[in-house]
């Protein structure tokens, strides 16, 4: 999860069930834009818009972060086995889950967004 995401309720049993039903060895998620970046959300809270990801493009994802938010589930088996050095060595910019992203992707793994 990153620094400035809010969890919904239900979003790591939904990310869960996503993965188990599909196989998909990442799943990541909508990405909703809320009206403050200091006051926690209520339920009453309506946000300002959204990012609306494609999922496992890669033809897209080279261009731009189609493939979704930082808010991911990633299998750990494929964290460890991954030829891709799983996460960026350079945190100095902070598109470190689109690398990601794409190269599970280009190594063959799917991703699914819920």
């Amino acid at each position: 999860m990153d620094d400035d995401n809010v969890a919904m309720p239900d979003m790591v049993e939904a990310m869960v069930r996503a993965g188990e039903l599909t196989g998909a060895s990442v799943v990541t998620s909508v990405n909703v834009f809320l009206p403050s970046a200091t006051d926690p959300p209520t339920a009453s809270t309506v946000p300002h818009g959204a990012f609306i990801p494609l999922g496992g493009s890669a033809a897209t994802g080279m261009f731009e972060n189609s493939f979704g938010d930082a808010n991911a589930l990633v299998r750990l088996d494929v964290l460890n086995g991954s030829q891709s050095n799983a996460w960026a060595e350079d945190d100095d910019y902070g598109m470190q889950d689109w690398e990601l992203f794409a190269k599970l992707v280009l190594d063959g793994h799917r991703l699914e967004v819920v």
